[in-house]
């Protein structure tokens, strides 16, 4: 029996997720902002992730830029950008 991960479109069995990527949890600001960045890149459904020994091991449908993913989910400052100060003291 093969598994499937189902969307509105089309059935992608796991066999069909044939693109294997690793990405350590260090480079990951939170396990949500993984999912909807890779929502983004890849479509809903269309990609199986599992953590082991805190690394990401991410199964996709398509070739995707994990160099790229790991970029958009780095951690963010909320904080002033360097270069900008503050002149009401």
């Amino acid at each position: 029996m093969a598994t499937t991960v189902s969307m509105a479109s089309a059935d992608v069995y796991l066999e069909d997720m044939t693109v294997e990527r690793s990405l350590h949890c260090k480079y990951v600001s939170s396990p949500r902002r993984l999912s909807l960045e890779l929502k983004d890149l890849l479509g809903a459904g269309q990609y199986k992730v599992e953590m082991r020994h805190n690394v990401y091991n991410i199964r996709a449908a398509k070739d995707f830029d994990v160099t790229r993913l790991m970029s958009r989910c780095q951690y963010r400052p909320k904080s002033t950008p360097l270069g900008e100060i503050s002149t009401n003291i």
